[in-house]
């Protein structure tokens, strides 16, 4: 497996954090437009009456623009070996949080997609920095 993409339901994790001080009722849903094992039986925003809702945050790896490809493919496939360890997957399942498998490729894709879906939201909305 390969992988430099790992998303994540941020929104889980705080919420596993609040469970244990127990300040915190059952989930209504999940942001993502899959169920995740982190809370089974907790239906997505979409199947709740909201198609198409996606809210998810990410964490990736990067590597400056004109990094040699032989680098981006190492890179790549080493950390995929370490995502696909029992004992990280579970570590990051812990937090609520699921390791992805994208190529280098479809990462910059998913950035771009992320990038237009925001950018539209903020200029539709009129969101500006104060």
């Amino acid at each position: 497996m390969s992988s430099d993409f790992v998303p994540s339901h941020n929104s889980l994790a705080g919420r596993r954090n609040h469970e244990k001080r127990r300040h915190c009722g059952l989930p209504l849903a999940v942001t993502g437009l899959q169920r995740t094992p982190a809370v089974p039986g907790v239906a997505t925003l979409a199947e709740s009456g909201l198609p198409g809702f996606e809210v998810v945050g990410f964490f990736g790896v990067m590597a400056p623009a004109g990094t040699p490809r032989e680098v981006v493919t190492r890179l790549n496939g080493e950390i995929g070996k370490v995502l696909a360890r029992p004992d990280i997957r579970e570590r990051f399942g812990s937090q609520a949080l699921d390791p992805g498998n994208m190529t280098a490729e479809q990462f910059g894709d998913y950035i771009k997609s992320a990038a237009g879906k925001w950018g539209k939201l903020i200029r539709e909305a009129r969101i500006t920095v104060k």
